[in-house]
């Protein structure tokens, strides 16, 4: 079975708890230092390279701006010979405006290449190099940029050498911390194992264990509680050893006080059993002594009212058993008669009961019917509801197209009158081509004036006056078709109005038929209502139906078991006479009176006196 990890623990001793959960700890407090110090070193040493890095790239920065500014490019060699002493530096490059590469200072062959993120950002910092870079301007003008490059190779060796440092230091803490719980978990566990001794020699028996511990802390209050127990303990088994002694010598004055009760119990039976020999003879006119006490006078004297109630009861019989033979005569009489009602009930219960079983029939096709209607109504009435959700949805979706409609139009009107600010603009360019087609033409005439000097700026001002034509011709164009654009947007917008009003006069059909489709809603609602009403009235009927034919049902039962039970009881009535007979005789083997003149049975055949009615009898018998 599959041990959680919380149960695992639990079940550990308590000295391997400590030192797990001091090993538990410093391994936690390890794993944030061995993260934690060496990153924080790397941090502040890349700080403190890409400070040296922009000291140099500013140191530099300045010599280079002066160098290709004033053109003194001695300045850049005695630039680069002094910033050769700064540690880690290992790549400078000048590039111009362009970011063509103007010197580069790379004695280790470092492959390096300008990328976007250098153009754009002054500092990119990789795994093993960092790269900075640093614009040159004078007097206020971008002459290019500098780019100086650190290697990280020594920081990356110094970290990793930290991280071992640490990695070492940790290990070592870790085995101190170990030492140290063991020492600290055994100081703990000790005294505990010694009270786990101390407990199990007593669970033995060992009452005279005790625990020999003196601390003040816990551990010494758990051992004095400990000893405290123990000899409780003991105390509480002499108490209970000398409670024993007691209880055995009260048990032996019981045995004794027992022998005695036994003899008397032992007569006691003799003579109730001589006496229970003359009852089971049919001696009625036994008795008990009553010279008896206790539960045992008690005893003689319940079964003496015992035997006088039965010699009494006895006497009742005989009275009863004249009267019974009467009775059962009329009786035998009286059911004879009523079986013959009976028959003649259970025929008529059958012919009602065809009848009612043909009208549940009737009742059950009507409610099956009526049924049938009703869910067909309210089929109608769902789908007269969803034809109610379509055109609600549709009413929806045809605002919706009106609004795009509407806010397309807004769209193309604004469309046509920027294409009427366009033009106005491609006016203005025009006539700013036809003045500078002018002036290019003035300036030819110049030039020409000018001879050979001026030769030169007459096929400049030959090209200004092509391309200023070359200008008015596509402004000309451009005019052309925002003409016809214009004439297009005009057009739109005449084809969304009609569309917008296409889409009023469609919500409008479909106003109408939501309006049509909620009365024919409403109109099967009150079918369905009324459908209802005739399909309860239905239901109610074929109930009170089932509910005859079960009455009927269980008149007819009750029929047929009338008459069955009419003609058992005459049989019970014929068999209770032959009983009686049988009854007088065996009362006459039981002696009932003390006297010499004993009573007498009259013979079966003779006419006792009888009860006056069958009430009175029935009530006799019952009394008895």
């Amino acid at each position: 079975m599959a041990v959680s990890a919380k149960g695992w623990f639990l079940n550990q001793s308590i000295k391997r708890k400590i030192v797990l959960l001091i090993t538990f700890v410093v391994t936690g407090i390890s794993a944030f230092m061995f993260y934690f110090f060496p990153s924080q070193q790397k941090k502040v040493l890349i700080a403190e390279t890409i400070e040296r890095a922009e000291v140099a790239a500013d140191l530099l920065g300045i010599n280079f701006s002066m160098a290709l500014g004033e053109g003194n490019f001695a300045t850049i060699q005695r630039a680069y010979r002094s910033v050769k002493k700064i540690d880690g530096l290992e790549y400078i490059a000048i590039y111009d405006s362009d970011s063509e590469l103007i010197n580069a200072h790379n004695p280790n062959k470092h492959n390096i290449q300008i990328s976007d993120a250098l153009v754009k950002n002054s500092l990119v910092i990789s795994d093993d190099f960092l790269m900075i870079k640093s614009d040159i301007e004078y007097d206020d003008e971008n002459l290019g940029f500098l780019v100086i490059g650190f290697s990280l190779d020594w920081l990356n060796a110094k970290i990793s050498s930290l991280y071992w440092t640490t990695f070492g230091v940790l290990v070592l803490l870790l085995i101190a911390s170990l030492i140290v719980g063991g020492i600290i978990s055994s100081f703990i566990s000790r005294p505990l194992y010694a009270l786990s001794n101390a407990a199990r020699e007593v669970s033995r028996g060992n009452l005279g264990q005790r625990v020999d511990i003196t601390t003040l802390e816990e551990t010494g209050e758990l051992a004095g509680a400990f000893n405290t127990m123990a000899d409780h303990i003991a105390k509480a088994l002499s108490d209970l050893e000398e409670e024993r002694r007691a209880i055995e010598g009260k048990v032996a004055d019981a045995v004794d006080e027992s022998e005695r009760h036994k003899q008397y119990l032992a007569d006691s039976v003799d003579i109730i059993l001589k006496e229970m020999q003359r009852f089971a003879d049919g001696d009625l006119t036994m008795q008990l002594p009553d010279d008896r006490e206790g539960e045992i006078g008690k005893l003689f004297a319940g079964f003496n009212r015992a035997v006088q109630n039965l010699r009494q009861l006895l006497l009742k019989v005989v009275e009863l058993v004249q009267a019974t033979n009467v009775a059962s005569e009329e009786i035998t009489a009286n059911l004879v008669s009523v079986a013959r009602g009976a028959e003649e009930q259970t025929d008529q219960t059958n012919s009602v009961a065809g009848a009612s079983e043909q009208m549940a029939s009737s009742s059950i096709e009507n409610n099956n019917l009526s049924e049938q209607a009703v869910k067909m109504a309210e089929q109608a009435k769902e789908a007269a509801s969803a034809g109610g959700d379509i055109i609600t949805k549709t009413i929806k979706r045809m605002d919706s197209i009106s609004t795009v409609v509407n806010n397309t139009a807004d769209s193309v009107r604004k469309l046509g009158r920027s294409s009427s600010e366009i033009g106005e603009i491609i006016g203005v360019i025009k006539e700013i081509a036809d003045q500078t087609n002018l002036l290019a033409l003035n300036a030819a005439i110049e030039a020409a004036r000018a001879g050979e000097k001026g030769r030169g700026f007459a096929v400049v001002a030959d090209e200004v006056r092509m391309l200023a034509e070359r200008t008015s011709d596509a402004t000309g164009t451009i005019v052309n078709m925002i003409k016809t654009i214009q004439g297009d947007t005009d057009e739109a917008v005449n084809s969304m109005h009609q569309a917008t009003e296409e889409v009023d006069q469609g919500k409008r059909l479909v106003d109408q038929a939501g309006d049509t489709l909620e009365t024919i809603i409403a109109r099967a609602e009150k079918v369905m209502e009324m459908i209802a009403h005739v399909a309860t009235a239905s239901k109610e009927q074929t109930s009170t139906s089932k509910q005859i034919n079960l009455s009927i049902a269980e008149i007819h039962k009750v029929a047929e078991d009338t008459a069955s039970r009419t003609r058992m009881i005459t049989e019970i009535a014929q068999r209770l006479q032959s009983t009686t007979s049988d009854l007088q005789g065996l009362i006459r083997s039981f002696k009932l009176e003390t006297s010499a003149e004993e009573q007498v049975l009259p013979p079966a055949d003779e006419d006792p006196q009888q009860p006056e009615s069958l009430e009175e009898e029935i009530s006799v018998e019952m009394a008895g």
